[in-house]
């Protein structure tokens, strides 16, 4: 494990904010009869996309199931050239389903609860959040 290369913070949020807006994209092509074709407000827009909510929560979950089990990375992940790896016992294996699927899980916790999980980020020695924690995860530099 002494030759692999944590990722950086900053590397970690740009790949973020990448795939925050691709699943916006991603989401707002889903369900633009429904939200454009009011020919609304803003306020009542933006109630139609509230009303949402936990289709959002299912295409993020399903986003970062399928990237994280099958590409080790999210979109964004891979234009910073960043990956998820597992960690057991000093072995480095690859995520396997059932572990894209709890740190999937535990990511959009900490995403109800304020972003919380996601500061420990900026004070753990090995760059971890809470979700890469609970799924013993880190995210490393290809």
């Amino acid at each position: 494990m002494n030759n692999i290369k944590l990722s950086s913070r900053k590397s970690r949020i740009k790949a973020f904010i990448i795939d925050e807006i691709f699943i916006s994209i991603i989401f707002l092509i889903i369900f633009y009869n429904d939200i454009y074709l009011l020919n609304s407000d803003t306020k009542t827009i933006i109630f139609q996309i509230n009303s949402k909510f936990i289709e959002i929560f299912l295409l993020k979950f399903i986003y970062q199931v399928f990237f994280i089990w099958y590409f080790q990375a999210t979109i964004g992940k891979m234009i910073f050239k960043i990956r998820v790896i597992t960690v057991i016992n000093d072995d480095i294996i690859r995520a396997s389903l059932f572990i894209s699927i709890i740190r999937s899980i535990n990511r959009i916790i900490s995403e109800i609860f304020f972003y919380i999980g996601f500061l420990i980020l900026f004070f753990d020695t090995n760059k971890q959040t809470f979700h890469d924690k609970i799924s013993k995860t880190i995210v490393v530099d290809v």
